[in-house]
């Protein structure tokens, strides 16, 4: 559960950094600008970038894990359901049996 809830944070977050992100993109400097504001530019793009890049890949490594453990439950439940099959089958030849004696 606590699994699901980071993911869905992270998930929210990387849509805030996005949303964010596009914000940044509005204040470009003029072409005349000097060289340092555009790299002080280009460095708040690189940085926004990266963060919101890391926090989706963060969501996608815990939406893996989810499917896996998801899958994992799904197995082990199939193998309870199929357990519990054979033995009700077990039971109902042996009553069979014995009703027939």
């Amino acid at each position: 559960m606590r699994l699901k809830i980071i993911v869905t944070a992270l998930v929210v977050t990387g849509l805030a950094g996005l949303l964010l992100l596009a914000l940044q993109f509005r204040d470009v400097p003029p072409q005349n600008a000097p060289a340092r504001v555009k790299a002080q530019y280009g460095q708040r793009l690189l940085v926004g970038f990266s963060l919101t890049a890391m926090v989706w890949l963060g969501a996608a490594w815990g939406a893996m894990l989810i499917a896996r453990q998801a899958r994992v439950e799904f197995i082990e439940g199939e193998r309870e359901a199929l357990k519990n099959l054979i033995e009700g089958s077990l039971k109902d030849h042996q009553n069979r049996a014995n009703r027939s004696e």
